[in-house]
């Protein structure tokens, strides 16, 4: 049987050993913190498929990933949608309109937060960036996807409460690398990178949360909700999975 390399092993309060496949394809174990060598590397060896499949994966992944980013170097998710990317010169607009796609109708937003001189600009389907910040693309990039993600995924969740029935307290957006989304009490975050992704995953996102507001765990009663609002969720949730790797800055 082949020998499998584990790059590292965390020990934690925690009752199950667990493994896991980082981007690098190592091989991560959790365990707790009463697990023997023996135990863990039992474990390993009885998974050594998984594990050789999922490195597979991973890699073929990666690679994929570094052919996209050689085709999106001048370009910029948003909704689901790669624009070029055009630098120009002394990049000055007037109160710009910002745009986006829900459910086949077109909606303009006027972005109080992203004032007209601010260095990136979308629009006629294009982002523009004052090349003069060129080595602060990602800063600006980031900020702005933040303060179009507080528009855009306010609206969704507004229109999947009212459709669902369901209230909410308040809405957060956060930075989260981790988590698409939360839910504490009737509070929900969302990590500001959904608002690259299509609309249809964000609303999948916000439906997981907005029913956990009804349901705090992962219980049948909440599955059986989700499948009533959306049924289709596992294709979405499916989406997410293959391609959460491309929602970042």
């Amino acid at each position: 049987m082949k020998d499998i390399k584990i790059k590292k092993i965390i020990r934690t309060n925690r009752r199950t050993i667990s493994l896991h496949i980082d981007d690098d394809t190592n091989l991560i174990v959790r365990a707790p913190e009463f697990a023997s060598q023996h135990d863990i590397y039992s474990v390993v060896q009885r998974h050594s498929i998984w594990v050789e499949r999922t490195r597979e994966k991973v890699n073929k992944r990666r690679i994929e990933r570094k052919e996209e980013d050689k085709n999106k170097k001048d370009k910029i998710l948003y909704l689901g949608e790669y624009y070029p990317l055009i630098l120009k010169n002394d990049l000055k607009t007037d109160d710009s309109v910002f745009v986006f796609n829900s459910s086949d109708i077109i909606k303009n937003y006027k972005n109080m937060d992203i004032p007209p001189d601010y260095p990136l600009q979308f629009k006629d389907a294009q982002f523009y960036l004052d090349e003069s910040y060129i080595n602060r693309k990602a800063e600006i990039l980031t900020n702005w996807y933040k303060s179009m993600a507080f528009f855009v995924i306010n609206e969704r969740v507004k229109i999947c409460s009212i459709e669902y029935g369901i209230s909410f307290a308040k809405i957060r957006i956060t930075g989260a690398k981790t988590r698409w989304g939360s839910c504490f009490k009737r509070d929900l975050n969302f990590t500001y990178r959904l608002v690259m992704a299509p609309i249809f995953i964000i609303d999948y996102v916000v439906t997981h949360e907005l029913i956990h507001v009804l349901f705090k765990n992962h219980s049948k009663c909440y599955w059986e909700k989700v499948v009533e609002v959306m049924p289709d969720y596992k294709e979405r949730r499916r989406w997410l999975k293959e391609n959460g790797y491309k929602l970042e800055v």
